[in-house]
């Protein structure tokens, strides 16, 4: 599927697959901008979290979640 992403370290994350690329990529103390607010984009930024990288969860509403 081209998805229009260039980099190797931009990811969507669409099945199982991309979950395990961007393991292999985010080690502990790594900078990760998460796009997107709703409930995958939450829980994967905090499971980041947990596990010690530097996280932003960019979205353009003013609460998560919000439509």
């Amino acid at each position: 599927m081209d998805d229009g992403l260039e980099s190797e370290r931009v990811l969507a994350l669409r099945n199982l697959e991309d979950y395990r690329n961007l393991r292999k990529l985010a080690k502990p103390r790594s900078k990760v901008i998460i796009v997107g607010g709703g409930w995958v984009g939450a829980e994967i930024a905090a499971g980041l979290k947990l596990n010690d990288m530097d996280v932003t969860l960019d979205f353009p509403n003013e609460i998560l979640n919000e439509k």
